[in-house]
């Protein structure tokens, strides 16, 4: 799905027109191509693992097409002519779409009639397009950087450091606008296409208020349900909440409960041995260990490994002191749920009395947040 998750915040202008049974039966896809060829046209639902084709058309010698089999349901489409030429569309029911696009670049120069949801994709998807040229010419900076002569991975990890700042800078006022438009659309299919970059804690109000808009509108949609439930498991593991309980094992295969360790700020640590983000975070988190330790601060560190022997000889290789848990089963981990991990290094940090006060704290904003809280 050629989707490119960045948005403006902007007001559509629509008219909300009752549907009436004449223009029930006439709902569908058509459309006109210039500079075209006589061949045959699909019509595909996107869907996970891959499209599936809901109808085909053939494009007549006039350069007329119409999807005339095809029953409109809620969803992301696209008008294919192959796998580079092809036109997205979010399609409500009862919707009467018609297209006219050049046949060389439909993508680029269509013009779309009779679908509000896809007027809401587009405009979010024309100042994503402009994100995305601004990042392309720093990310060829940065490739220029990293392909110099005697590159190595500390190198690389200091040049992609210095890049950090100038990324931010570009994505985060538009991940910003993106949030507020989400709002501002909360009851429009297409958002759901943008919220996936958008960071759960920091813009959790256009979570909620999307979540809201989609479940009252579309209560029966799959991906709204699916989007529903994601929401749910998000307020759980917000800031201010409990954090919730497990229990794992050590490398000795002694069970420990995380609320052993209740009365002291405790830090639990999401990594992996195979995880190389993971372990270039770990020699800063043994020196934080060693200037805080103490009985009111506590590590906890969370394993994703599957094999025992790379998870111990990793706890050695890197002298971590703090009490190591994990039931090695990967992705498959029952804290991977329960705490809506998605990648890892992660981490969140917990007050005395069980309360997740932060969330993903790494670098420098880790060790400034230590320093605030454990003054005393």
């Amino acid at each position: 799905m050629n989707l490119v998750y960045n948005s403006l915040f902007c007001i559509v202008v629509f008219c909300c027109v009752s549907c009436t049974s004449s223009e029930q039966q006439h709902a569908g896809i058509k459309g006109t191509f210039k500079n075209f060829k006589i061949q045959t046209l699909y019509l595909e639902k996107l869907v996970n693992p891959k499209p599936i084709v809901v109808d085909s058309a053939v494009i007549d010698d006039k350069g007329v097409f119409e999807f005339k089999t095809y029953k409109p349901t809620l969803g992301f489409y696209r008008v294919k002519i192959d796998e580079q030429r092809f036109i997205t569309l979010v399609v409500n029911e009862h919707d009467n779409i018609e297209i006219e696009a050049d046949f060389n670049a439909p993508e680029r120069t269509s013009k779309i009639k009779g679908s509000v949801e896809t007027d809401v994709f587009l405009k979010f998807n024309a100042m994503a397009a402009q994100l995305s040229l601004r990042l392309d010419s720093l990310n060829t900076a940065f490739q220029s950087r990293i392909q110099q002569p005697g590159m190595d991975s500390i190198k690389m990890m200091a040049v992609s450091k210095e890049f950090e700042l100038p990324y931010y800078a570009i994505v985060n006022p538009v991940q910003n606008q993106m949030a507020q438009a989400i709002v501002t659309y909360s009851n429009h299919y297409a958002c759901l296409a943008f919220i996936q970059p958008l960071d759960p804690e920091t813009h959790l109000n256009a979570y909620i208020a999307l979540d809201k808009g989609l479940f009252s509108k579309f209560p029966n949609d799959r991906n709204v349900l699916a989007f529903h439930e994601s929401c749910k498991q998000l307020k759980k593991l917000a800031i201010g909440q409990e954090s919730p309980n497990f229990v794992l094992s050590d490398p000795a295969g002694v069970s420990h409960k995380l609320t052993e360790y209740r009365g002291k700020w405790v830090l639990i640590d999401f990594w992996a041995s195979w995880c190389g983000p993971c372990k270039a975070e770990l020699p800063r988190l043994v020196k934080l260990y060693a200037q805080y330790k103490s009985s009111t601060f506590e590590i906890i560190g969370v394993s994703l490994d599957k094999d025992k022997s790379a998870w111990m000889n990793a706890i050695d290789e890197f002298h971590m002191t703090w009490p190591q848990l994990s039931d090695l089963q990967f992705w498959e981990s029952t804290v991977v749920p329960l705490y809506g991990i998605q990648s890892i290094p992660f981490t969140v940090l917990i007050d005395p009395q069980g309360i997740i006060r932060y969330k993903n704290l790494r670098g420098t904003a880790l060790q400034d947040t230590l320093k605030k809280i454990l003054k005393n």
